[in-house]
């Protein structure tokens, strides 16, 4: 007698929504995001870990982080501009190869003015000497990138 074991192909992973923001500077933005839940998210389990991903939001590639462990539900994407919008999504994975399910739900986020206001200013002053009315002397000086920092803002 032979006795045959079915077998059901796993789903991978999906976490059902997207990372939130933690925090932001002008440089750098940290997300989270709630741990995978069969309850809630789609998939089969045991989920090992997470990969984070991001992007700036006018741009076409994602990078690809590595592996968190499955109780690390946070990442910090470090070394952004100032005032530049960038996308995250993270994925769950599985145990073996090909374990990374789909990538989340985006999140969107802008990072702030880091403080600092610089401006470069071409300035042309003109200079004129009267004597009784008459000009003796005159010229003019250009003044170029003149730097204006503030961090009271």
């Amino acid at each position: 007698m032979i006795i045959g074991l079915i077998s059901f192909p796993q789903e991978l992973p999906r976490l059902s929504s997207p990372p939130v923001n933690e925090s932001v500077n002008g440089t750098s933005i940290t997300i989270s995001w709630s741990a995978w839940n069969e309850n809630n998210d789609a998939g089969d389990p045991p989920v090992i870990g997470y990969i984070p991903y991001y992007r700036k939001i006018d741009g076409n590639l994602w990078i690809r982080n590595k592996m968190t462990s499955a109780d690390t539900l946070m990442f910090t994407a470090n070394g952004l501009d100032p005032e530049t919008s960038t996308s995250f999504r993270v994925s769950a994975v599985r145990d073996g190869e090909g374990g990374e399910g789909p990538k989340s739900e985006e999140l969107n986020v802008t990072t702030i003015c880091d403080g600092m206001i610089s401006t470069s200013l071409a300035t042309i002053i003109l200079i004129i000497e009267r004597h009784n009315n008459q000009t003796v002397n005159s010229g003019f000086y250009i003044l170029l990138n003149i730097s204006i920092s503030d961090r009271a803002l």
